[in-house]
């Protein structure tokens, strides 16, 4: 196989962006689903993506294969929580092992918030990758990390988390933040993170924002949401979707999730 194998890792969604006080429950579980649907589809049509390993929960895989339809994507159950143990680094070393045992050597890594992923960008990146090291983007913080990938997916130590563009580097990966597109390194923690993605996200995240302007108002006039305590008088507004609504789901059969 000369492509790459992509692992993304999705949280339930019940439970994701947590950090986003003020918003409604039911609003943050669409706002993760979209900035799932629409990572996990850019990454199944970028060319030099053979495949793409999503470990999930059952729920989040059959919602994501439903949509997406046939397009490489390739469903793991997340393993299961051991106490103590980092969840989000244990779901990447379980998709990457899925990935290496299925034949693939080329390897990456991605956080499922990116809203402004491009195919152009994510296949610049891979190509920069180095032959004998592992290479990272970090996050628009500059102190976390999106995408960590190696030619030789055996080399890749997962350390993904708060400092962890640190603990990257100082593993011996290359840094390739800023020869790369800007967007690989817009994942979304905070108020102001969204708002800085709300003008180059894909279609279901620009569908939630078309359908969230009276909640996102309000949180404005209210004061409790992060864009008007920093200064910013208006609400995060969409860009240009590439569609108004959201994809047409396609039918699939109940995908057979690989098991950890």
């Amino acid at each position: 196989m000369t492509g790459w194998a992509v692992v993304v890792p999705v949280k339930s969604w019940q439970v994701a962006k947590s950090r986003l006080t003020g918003m409604h429950a039911r609003a943050r579980k669409e706002l993760a689903r979209a900035f799932a649907h629409d990572t996990v589809r850019t990454v199944c049509d970028t060319p030099r993506v053979d495949a793409c390993f999503v470990v999930a929960p059952a729920a989040e895989l059959w919602d994501l294969a439903r949509a997406l339809g046939d397009r490489g994507l390739c469903p793991v159950l997340e393993p299961e929580a051991l106490d103590g143990r980092d969840t989000l680094n244990a779901a990447l070393a379980c998709g990457r092992d899925i990935a290496l045992g299925s034949g693939h050597r080329r390897v990456a890594l991605l956080v499922a918030d990116l809203p402004g992923l491009s195919g152009e960008g994510l296949t610049g990146f891979l190509r920069m990758v180095p032959a004998e090291r592992p290479a990272f983007i970090r996050d628009v913080h500059g102190t976390g990390t999106t995408v960590l990938a190696s030619r030789q997916g055996a080399l890749l130590r997962p350390r993904f988390g708060h400092d962890s563009a640190v603990r990257h580097r100082s593993s011996g990966a290359v840094d390739l933040t800023s020869r790369c597109d800007p967007r690989l390194s817009h994942d979304v923690d905070t108020w102001l993170d969204l708002g800085a993605v709300s003008r180059v996200a894909g279609p279901w995240v620009n569908r939630w924002f078309e359908d969230s302007r009276s909640m996102l108002a309000t949180l404005s006039r209210s004061r409790t949401g992060r864009f008007a305590e920093e200064g910013d008088a208006d609400p995060p507004q969409p860009g240009n979707p590439r569609s108004g609504r959201c994809p047409p789901e396609t039918e699939a059969r109940e995908p057979r999730a690989t098991r950890a």
